[in-house]
């Protein structure tokens, strides 16, 4: 018989990012989240091996046994990461290079429209959740 328990967390260490620059003007941090700590499993195990002629040359041999999928740094271990949560990216926000620099100069962290430099920055959509976090995974932890 074989006992089988995966756990998971997301650790403080190397969990978000502690760069700045200029579209993250402060470093972002989470705290430990436990994920999953319920997977438990008792699997059978059993071999047999019998020598035909006794003389140790020929075997005939059996084996019989659960194998459990392995633990992975993919979902469902990794889902309750609050880091993968965060809105990296949207889409269809209007710039004009009013100075022809092809240079974005306006200011990209403000979510409303704005000019600087000769350049114009649409505003984000009503719907833009950049740099938010967005729903997470609920694990059930008491399974």
């Amino acid at each position: 018989m074989r006992w089988d328990h995966v756990s998971s967390y997301s650790p403080v260490d190397g969990n978000g990012t502690s760069r700045t620059s200029q579209f993250n003007a402060a470093a972002i941090a989470f705290p430990v989240v436990q994920g999953v700590n319920a997977y438990n499993d008792i699997t059978p195990r059993v071999a047999a091996a019998y020598d035909v002629f006794g003389n140790g040359k020929t075997a005939l041999k059996f084996n019989w046994g659960k194998y459990l999928a392995y633990a992975a740094n993919d979902a469902p271990y990794t889902s309750a990461n609050p880091a993968v949560t965060i809105a990296s990216t949207v889409t269809n926000r209007g710039w004009t290079d009013g100075n022809n620099n092809k240079v974005v100069d306006c200011d990209l962290n403000n979510p409303a429209q704005n000019t600087r430099n000769g350049d114009t920055c649409a505003a984000l959509g009503a719907t833009s959740n950049l740099g938010q976090a967005l729903s997470i995974t609920q694990v059930n932890r008491r399974c």
